[in-house]
Parts: C-alpha cells; sequence; structure tokens
C-alpha cells in the first residue's frame, strides 16, 4: 500500500517537472489562473472514491472503498483562483482482534475551498483544499460475551492536494492526496 502511494507520488512530481520545462508557458502568472482549462463562474461536479486512513493503522483492518461527492463554483477572490463548494462523503471500516470485532461506519458533509494553480501541461489543474464540516460516526463492538453501539457528532477539518486532468472540454480525472482519505481517485466534470 505505501508502495503504491510513493509511486503516484512520484508520478505526479516527474509529470510536474517535466511540464516545468514548457518554453512557452508565463510563469509570471501561474498563482492567480486556473489550470485545466477552468473559467471564472464554472461549476464543477467530482465524484470519487479512496482509502480511509483509519484502518491502515491495524494490523488487521478491513475498509469499504469511502466515497465522496462534491459540488463547487469557481470564482476568483481579486486575482487569485478559487472555487468554493460542499462535499459529503462515507466510509466503513473495521478490524477485527481475537475476542473483538470493530465495525465502524462515517458519514461527513460540509464545506470546501480549493486554491488553483495552474502549470503545463494546459489541461492540468493543480490545487490545494481545505475541507470542513460535521462527521457522524456511529461503531460497534462486539466482544465475547456483548455488543456495545456507539454514535458520535464532531466537527472536521482537514486538506489535501489535489490534481484534475480534462481529457475534454468537460471530464477530467481528479486525484487527492491527504486526510482523511489518504488517496482518493474520480472523475470531474464542468457543468
Amino acid at each position: 500500500m505505501k508502495k503504491t502511494i510513493k509511486k503516484i507520488i512520484i508520478t505526479l512530481l516527474l509529470a510536474v517537472s517535466t511540464s516545468a520545462f514548457a518554453k512557452e508557458f508565463d510563469w509570471s502568472k501561474c498563482w492567480c489562473n486556473y489550470g485545466g482549462g477552468l473559467e471564472n463562474g464554472d461549476f464543477l461536479l467530482n465524484i470519487g472514491t479512496g482509502i480511509h486512513s483509519d484502518p491502515l493503522r491495524y494490523n488487521d483492518g478491513w475498509f469499504w472503498p469511502s466515497l465522496e461527492v462534491s459540488g463547487e463554483y469557481v470564482h476568483k477572490i481579486w486575482v487569485l483562483p478559487f472555487s468554493f463548494g460542499a462535499n459529503i462523503g462515507w466510509a466503513r471500516y473495521g478490524y477485527s482482534n481475537h475476542n473483538f470485532d470493530l465495525t465502524n461506519n462515517m458519514l461527513y458533509t460540509g464545506a470546501n475551498v480549493k486554491y488553483h494553480i495552474q502549470f503545463p501541461p494546459e489541461k492540468l489543474d493543480l490545487y490545494v483544499v481545505h475541507k470542513f464540516g460535521f462527521m457522524r460516526e456511529s461503531w460497534e463492538e462486539e466482544y465475547a460475551d456483548r455488543t456495545e453501539d456507539h454514535t458520535k457528532l464532531s466537527l472536521y477539518s482537514h486538506f489535501a492536494l489535489g490534481a484534475s486532468y480534462y481529457f475534454s472540454e468537460s471530464i477530467g480525472f481528479n486525484l487527492e492526496l491527504g486526510y482523511p482519505l489518504v488517496i482518493k481517485g474520480g472523475v470531474s466534470i464542468k457543468l
């Protein structure tokens, strides 16, 4: 698992570094332009699946791929390329140990803010995202002699680095690295 994540990070770094030698690119404007053909006023829909970080902590951990859907409105603040939106996600994981089983369901919803950066190639959109909101966890602890159910509502706040590569005017592939989803891949659609 760790080797796969390292390979993906190295591939992203190579893609960015090889595109860094583009001769026709205006580097003085990369911090104030959207990549991937995004324009002020666009709406985005992102649908993705990934691996939640919690089951990776346990030797006997298991998980279902997490799901996340987000919608965003692309709008500049001053000259800075931002997008603002909302997200909803779900994760299910657990682990087993001799006389103990844990199953955890997480449902989270909240807002997100992305700062975009333009790098070559033109179809690539790099960003940093801050996601924050509410998370509802419900878990079941199963012991040899009893079962306990628990529920907790909490606030969450996390950051991720991401990239979207648009194959056409409106559809692209999206990849994020961060927390609590260690890695998330999916589809980005411009509406």
